[in-house]
């Protein structure tokens, strides 16, 4: 999932196999990709990459901290 709108709420979700992040956040234009919130979701097998890829840390997406099954963990930024 590629998000670049603002103030998403990714809950709940479940899902594997994927080419490399299981979501992303990308700010395309400027004031994009801002607040984006990621609770709840599960990935298994099969995601080489993050479970949430985020462009910028400055964008303001807040991840929540847990256990992910993705190969490189569950973000490149910091969770909380």
């Amino acid at each position: 999932m590629d998000v670049k709108g603002n103030g998403y709420r990714i809950e709940n979700n479940t899902g594997f196999g994927t080419r490399l992040d299981a979501f992303q956040v990308h700010s395309v234009l400027a004031g994009w990709g801002t607040g984006t919130v990621f609770r709840g979701n599960t990935v298994q097998g099969g995601v080489p990459g993050h479970e949430v890829w985020v462009q910028s840390a400055s964008l303001g997406t807040v991840i929540a901290c847990k256990a992910s099954g993705a190969a490189k963990g569950l973000s490149n930024i910091a969770c909380r």
